[in-house]
């Protein structure tokens, strides 16, 4: 197994997103993140810096360099974004976003820990139908406690999903650094 160190809020961050775009970087632990407008615009530069057989003839960082109408900041994210497309599959691998399903799945877990019966029927009305996690965070709005719980327990179905993609990957966290409280997950 590849040793990686990282960090889990930006990593969890990252799965936590209904969309795609998140990388990790093998070799820092940072993950990246490239948006699709960045994505498109990198595309159409490699277009104008490549011959026809696909070939750079100009490095990514020596053409944005002469473009002096180009904020900085769009300068870096397009040079980290050629960094991810070159090393995509070796040094870089998409973070695989959580679905609705597991969260879903999650409070329906959960629920089945409560131990107040009345709750557990407020919180089993709450996730049926429309907006249910809206509804279900509503709910525990009235039980701090509990509140707190869910919490932890979210941040633990997270912290797992998160080993279990890194095992899969074949990847051994290096850091340990699981959520503590609310703050780190949600």
């Amino acid at each position: 197994m590849r040793q990686v160190w990282f960090t889990f809020p930006l990593l969890s961050s990252a799965c936590r997103t209904s969309t795609k775009g998140y990388y990790l970087d093998l070799e820092t632990g940072r993950v990246v993140m490239v948006t699709d407008e960045t994505d498109r615009e990198l595309e159409e530069i490699l277009d104008k810096i490549c011959d026809e057989d696909g070939k750079q003839v100009t490095s990514l960082a020596d053409y944005l360099q002469g473009r002096d109408d180009m904020r900085d900041w769009v300068k870096e994210s397009l040079l980290e974004a050629g960094l991810v497309e070159q090393g995509h599959g070796t040094r870089f691998i998409g973070v695989e976003p959580d679905d609705s399903r597991q969260g879903y799945r999650d409070m329906e877990r959960f629920i089945a820990t409560v131990d107040d019966p009345r709750l557990q029927d407020h919180l089993w009305s709450a996730i049926r139908g429309r907006r249910a996690f809206s509804r279900f965070k509503d709910v525990l709005l009235d039980h701090p406690a509990v509140r707190e719980r869910w919490f932890e327990f979210k941040g633990d179905q997270i912290w797992q999903r998160m080993l279990d993609w890194l095992d899969y990957q074949g990847i051994e966290p290096v850091s340990s650094d699981a959520p503590q409280n609310e703050g780190d997950v949600e």
